[in-house]
């Protein structure tokens, strides 16, 4: 393919508009490249999606427009950008509706977009279940400090309670308080 790139290069020095040369240039780009992600610095990928978006939007042949299509496809495909594979495997068949491969690929690329969404889904609800889990452990240590504080408050005011001269269990005698006082005293004693 290397050989083949060369010649392409050669036929585009000659005749710079060639869409033929344009294509086939791409085509052997795509070959030499195998997997390798044409986003990436120095790709022969990157070159080839370049030539076959250039060739999608300026051919007038029509089977040279709907290859072009299709090859961008596959390479989104590839990448796993189904909805950019998709939009491709489209325009591949609005050049030619009878283009069966294109069709199975368009199908094939809404199926795994179809999982991508669902696995995207899925992952959205594990983290939202998963936040909430938090939240509720969150609350639940929140309110087991609260009633560790408050059992502390109430062992406190028993102790008290206590110190002054009366038995748990019987009540609070009081001398000298005010009515106020005694009902603090009273409602405290209760919530213990």
């Amino acid at each position: 393919y290397a050989d083949a790139e060369g010649a392409y290069r050669k036929a585009l020095e000659e005749n710079a508009m060639s869409d033929i040369a344009m294509y086939n240039l791409a085509a052997s780009l795509i070959r030499q490249s195998g997997t390798a992600d044409p986003n990436s610095g120095n790709n022969p990928m990157a070159e080839a999606q370049q030539l076959l978006q250039g060739l999608t939007q300026s051919s007038r042949d029509m089977q040279i427009v709907e290859n072009a299509f299709y090859n961008l496809g596959n390479m989104a495909f590839n990448q796993q950008q189904y909805e950019q594979a998709i939009n491709m495997y489209k325009g591949a068949l609005r050049k030619n509706p009878d283009n069966d491969k294109a069709r199975e690929n368009l199908r094939l690329a809404q199926l795994k977009r179809q999982e991508q969404q669902n696995q995207d889904q899925n992952q959205d609800k594990k983290d939202q279940d998963q936040n909430q889990d938090q939240q509720q452990n969150q609350q639940n240590q929140d309110q087991q400090q609260n009633q560790d504080q408050n059992f502390a408050v109430c062992r406190n005011f028993l102790l008290l309670w206590n110190k002054s001269g009366a038995k748990i269990g019987e009540g609070v005698i009081f001398s000298g308080y005010d009515r106020q006082t005694k009902e603090k005293t009273a409602a405290k004693a209760q919530g213990c």
